[in-house]
C-alpha cells in the first residue's frame, strides 16, 4: 500500500520545477550545500500543505560522475532513500547530465570578453539547456524557476514565489517570464515553454552569456524572439527573493561582491530595464507594469487588494 501511494504521488503533475546547473568549484570550495539548505527548508513540510511533494527540485551535475564532491555529498544526504530518514527528500532529484549538448565552436579553447561567450560560458549556457530540456521532458511542470548553485532561499520565499505566481497568473494568465532575482537566478517560466527556450539558448551560445539572451528571449528584442513572444507580456517583480552566498565565480578567479541582498529592489541597474521594477510608474504595487489604477495610486490592483488581501489567497490556490 504505502508503494502504490508514492507512486501515485510521484505521478502528479509538479506545481514548480526549481532546475539547477552545477559544477565543480576550484578546490572543492563549497556553497552548494548551504545554499540548498535553506531551499530545503523552504520547501512544503507536511501533507497539509498543497503544494506538498508538487515543488521539485532539479540538481544537476554538468560534471563527470564521480568529479563533484559537494554534489556527490548532497547526494547521499537528501538522495539516498536508505539513508537517514531525516535528510532524505524525495523532492530533490540529482542526476549527472545525461545528454551534454554541443559546443558551437567545439575546437576552440577561447577566453571570450564580458559580453562576447568564451567556451566556458558557452559551456553554462548549454549547461542550463541541458537543466530545461531534462525538467522538460522528464516532469512537464506547471512552472519552472531557474536558481543558480550558490543562491540561498531568502527567509520566506516559497510563500513569495506563491504569491507572485498568483498576481502575474491573475493579470495575465498568459505571461512569458517572471523576473524575481537577478543575473541567470529568480526568472520563472510555464512549463509549456521550456523547452522552446532550451533550444534558443543552444542556438544562440555563441553571441551572448546566458544571462543575457534570457531576457532578449523574454523581451522579445530580436526578430525570432519576438516571433515567438507574440505580444506576451513578462512581468518584473519588486523585490529580490534570492540572496548570492559566494565570492568565488566557476568562470573567474577574482572574489566577487557588492551583490543584491534579500527583498532589495529589483530596480535599473541591478536588472536591465527592459525588465526592471518602476518605482515611478508602480508606487503602490510590487508587480511591473501594473495596471493604471495602480500607478495612480489605487487600493484595487488587477483583482486583488495587496499582498496582505484577503483575496490574494483564493487567487493563488486557483494557480496550484
Amino acid at each position: 500500500m504505502a508503494e502504490a501511494t508514492s507512486a501515485a504521488a510521484a505521478a502528479v503533475r509538479p506545481w514548480l520545477v526549481i532546475g539547477i546547473p552545477t559544477v565543480p568549484r576550484r578546490n572543492d570550495l563549497d556553497y552548494i550545500s548551504g545554499a540548498l539548505d535553506t531551499l530545503v527548508r523552504a520547501l512544503p513540510a507536511t501533507p497539509a500543505d498543497p503544494l506538498w511533494r508538487r515543488v521539485v527540485v532539479l540538481l544537476m551535475s554538468n560534471a563527470p560522475a564521480g568529479s563533484h564532491l559537494r554534489f556527490e555529498q548532497l547526494q547521499r544526504k537528501y538522495g539516498d532513500p536508505t539513508g537517514a530518514a531525516a535528510t532524505y527528500r524525495p523532492e530533490l532529484h540529482f542526476v549527472v547530465n545525461p545528454a551534454p549538448l554541443q559546443d558551437a565552436n567545439p575546437a576552440a579553447r577561447d577566453e571570450g570578453a564580458p559580453n562576447f561567450p568564451g567556451w566556458r560560458v558557452r559551456k553554462q549556457t548549454r549547461d542550463v539547456a541541458s537543466n530545461l530540456r531534462y525538467a522538460a521532458a522528464t516532469f512537464n511542470p506547471r512552472f519552472y524557476l531557474f536558481v543558480e548553485d550558490d543562491m540561498a532561499f531568502c527567509g520566506q520565499a516559497m510563500l513569495a514565489i506563491q504569491y507572485l505566481l498568483a498576481r502575474a497568473s491573475a493579470t495575465n494568465k498568459d505571461w512569458l517570464a517572471v523576473r524575481a532575482s537577478y543575473g541567470m537566478n529568480g526568472i520563472f517560466l510555464q512549463g509549456r515553454d521550456v523547452a522552446s527556450f532550451a533550444g534558443y539558448l543552444v542556438r544562440h551560445q555563441a553571441r551572448r552569456p546566458p544571462d543575457h539572451l534570457v531576457v532578449e528571449w523574454f523581451a522579445g528584442e530580436r526578430p525570432e524572439a519576438r516571433a515567438y513572444k507574440a505580444g506576451r507580456p513578462h512581468f518584473g517583480f519588486r523585490y529580490n527573493i534570492l540572496d548570492h552566498t559566494g565570492t568565488t565565480s566557476t568562470l573567474r578567479a577574482a572574489a566577487q561582491t557588492g551583490f543584491p541582498r534579500c527583498y532589495d529592489e529589483l530596480v535599473e541597474p541591478v536588472v536591465f530595464e527592459v525588465e526592471s521594477f518602476k518605482p515611478k510608474l508602480c508606487p503602490h504595487d510590487d508587480l511591473w507594469p501594473c495596471p493604471a489604477a495602480a500607478a495612480a495610486g489605487a487600493a484595487q490592483i488587477g483583482g486583488l487588494t495587496s499582498i496582505r488581501g484577503p483575496r490574494m489567497h483564493l487567487e493563488m490556490l486557483k494557480t496550484l
